[in-house]
């Protein structure tokens, strides 16, 4: 590109003068003639650098002549850029599949800091876990136990969301496509503050909030694929476990004798990687053990090598040999992009995204459809604590290829990509070693700041015996707070000292092993009692943690309140959240809690007390209510959520959306 002459930046400046005489309303913003000057000559100095970095590539760019060495010392020079301490990259295996064969299956580096990492060495495939249950669910629509548009409840029992429409309409294709409205609710596993089973988080379902309309957008969501496990554990469907169904239906069938359903089984049998953190610490491989009730969202442990015999089916259209396991059109089905998705690299992985076609880019079961430099690609990854997962095969050339590591770097994200250009015919590499460890750098290390808290705090003086109780939330499980030598901890997912911040606030520094230390807010919410001396007091009845984005802060209740009895004082003011009402109570044996239904004993007191102390103060008192029969209340938007026979025998509990004060 030719300098910047006289006769542009006149030109320039002319433009720039001429805006003047505009109204304001229609002024363009028109830089300085010596800004955009030296734009130009910093784009052109750009510009030669590219130039000239392109050309020392072109000098010494690998060719696919020989692609086996080619993606050895590719391997083993990202790994040492990426095992630098902040990264901690510790084991890789690399395998792909070509013309019906392996042509490379490689392990790099060390399973647990020491001992090497073999072929058959096992890794956590995370959520390329979600491809086989929904294989299951095609095994069963082949078998036409199930249709793809039947409505979960159709075939479990129980299931229920916030919203009654998703409750009842939702689809096994709406859960596959994540568009049931709900966000991740990830912490709910990963802190692994609760000891339920499978079943029992999906009962638990209709305690999360969603962030969006049902069937409003693509959102992901591991539960949804919880779900639909359970669907195939259904009475209705194969009456078998999920751990029982993969085994039988793909591992054996397969040959896949060292694949585990579960980190239990693997912690069992042995030979399998330790995971790690980014910054090199090592990550107890129980700690997975909290993945086992997600099962078939992403509880799988493989290797390369049995995981090629996985893609191998797909490439062979679903036959193994001459015998056909499932149908062609079930996975044409299972493959299609039937809802849009972001590019993969857009955002976070810093792949280089102008080599991804968007014109054929969507999730499908499990699988996301897409296109790599013109060729077709049909991958998902996975990701569990300290595990990494690269799953892909491109039909239209006979390829498939995966990368698994013991930690989450974005090191298999580039492997995955370098391995395609070697090995896909036509193709020679569009990127050097360089580029891929700048790209892996900015992934691992990159800025989180945007969701960290902006507030400046200021340390107040609360009383840390006020918070010190057990604190639950029916999905997100347990928090205890606690003071242990002197100082105020909380344990949920770890221990972790409470900083006084703010007025009921204080702040923690959480360490769960998925992602680096953040800070976390947590917030005491009280609640005003009238005693019968007409003293106010206040109480917490609430620990409130922003877990997940786009939902309101989770709500745990203290369980240890002293005021849970309605006789014991009057609720003050306007509440938005769950209080136990009354206890000794008699479960309903009904299901409609929207008007008066109470038999024999019913009691509804309302007590309403004016104070004059500046100006008039409405305060709204008290439900008093002992039933020996059937019971159902609605009060101004309150209303009769649960009978929690946990929390105390036959305690109420109540939900109050506005109470009018």
């Amino acid at each position: 590109m030719a300098p910047v002459g006289p006769l542009l930046v006149f030109l320039l400046v002319l433009v720039s003068h001429t805006q003047a005489f505009l109204p304001a309303s229609e002024r363009e913003y028109v830089p300085a003639a010596h800004v955009l000057f030296e734009q130009q000559q910093q784009q052109q100095q750009q510009q030669q650098q590219q130039q000239q970095q392109q050309q020392r590539f072109d000098d010494t760019v690998r060719t696919n002549t020989d692609p086996v060495n080619d993606l050895k010392d590719f391997v083993w020079e990202v790994m040492r850029c990426a095992g630098k301490e902040q990264c901690g990259q510790k084991g890789v295996q690399v395998a792909v599949w070509k013309n019906g064969e392996i042509v490379f299956n490689e392990a790099f580096g060390t399973k647990d800091g020491k001992d090497t990492v073999t072929k058959g060495t096992r890794f956590g495939i995370g959520s390329t876990s979600k491809a086989f249950t929904t294989f299951l669910l095609g095994l069963a629509k082949d078998e036409e136990r199930i249709a793809f548009e039947d409505r979960i409840v159709q075939h479990v029992t129980g299931f229920e969301l916030q919203d009654p429409f998703a409750s009842h309409s939702s689809t096994i294709h709406d859960w596959a496509l994540h568009r049931s409205g709900l966000p991740r609710h990830d912490v709910a596993w990963v802190m692994g503050a609760t000891d339920y089973d499978r079943d029992a988080f999906i009962q638990r379902m209709r305690y999360l909030e969603p962030s969006t309309g049902f069937r409003n957008k693509f959102q992901y969501n591991n539960w949804g694929y919880t779900l639909l496990g359970a669907i195939c554990e259904s009475p209705s469907v194969f009456d078998k476990p999920w751990e029982d169904l993969v085994k039988e239906r793909i591992f054996e069938p397969l040959g896949m004798v060292n694949t585990t359903a579960t980190y239990h089984q693997v912690l069992q049998e042995g030979n399998y990687a330790t995971p790690f953190r980014l910054d090199g610490r090592p990550i107890p491989v129980e700690a997975n053990l909290v993945v086992d009730p997600l099962g078939p969202a992403g509880s799988i442990n493989s290797n390369a090598e049995e995981m090629l015999k996985w893609l191998a089916l797909h490439l062979s259209g679903g036959k193994i040999g001459d015998t056909r396991l499932i149908k062609a059109e079930t996975l044409d089905w299972l493959y299609a992009p039937w809802t849009s998705v972001d590019p993969p690299g857009g955002g976070s992985s810093f792949i280089p995204t102008s080599n991804v076609a968007n014109d054929i880019l969507g999730y499908g079961y499990g699988w996301i459809t897409s296109s790599y430099r013109g060729h077709k690609t049909i991958s998902h990854n996975g990701a569990t604590l300290g595990f990494g997962a690269e799953v892909a095969f491109f039909p239209g050339d006979n390829v498939g290829i995966v990368v698994l590591q013991n930690s989450n770097s974005a090191l298999g994200s580039w492997i995955l990509l370098y391995a395609s250009e070697l090995f896909i015919d036509g193709l020679t590499p569009s990127f050097d070693t360089a580029t891929a460890c700048q790209g892996i750098e900015r992934a691992d290390n990159a800025d989180t700041s945007a969701s960290q808290p902006k507030r400046s705090w200021e340390r107040t003086d609360n009383d840390p015996n006020d918070y010190v109780a057990t604190y639950t939330h029916p999905f997100y499980g347990t928090a205890v707070v606690e003071i242990v030598e002197g100082k105020l901890v909380i344990h949920y997912g770890g221990t972790y000292e409470m900083t006084d911040v703010g007025t009921d606030t204080f702040m923690v520094t959480v360490d769960p092993y998925i992602v680096d230390p953040v800070p976390l807010p947590i917030t005491f919410r009280r609640r005003a009692f009238v005693q019968e001396n007409q003293v106010v007091v206040s109480e917490i009845e609430a620990l409130e943690m922003p877990l997940q984005d786009g939902v309101a802060p989770i709500a745990f209740t203290n369980m240890n309140m002293t005021h849970t009895q309605a006789t014991q004082g009057f609720f003050f003011g306007k509440y938005d959240g769950p209080v136990f009402l009354c206890e000794n109570v008699t479960k309903p044996t009904h299901n409609s809690y929207d008007t008066h239904k109470g038999t024999s004993g019913g009691i509804i007191a309302l007590i309403v007390i004016l104070s004059t102390v500046g100006s008039a103060l409405l305060a709204v008192g008290v439900f008093y209510l002992l039933v020996r029969g059937n019971l159902a209340l609605q009060y101004k938007g309150a209303r009769l959520i649960d009978m929690d026979e946990t929390a105390g025998v036959g305690t109420v509990r109540m939900q109050y959306t506005d109470l009018g004060v």
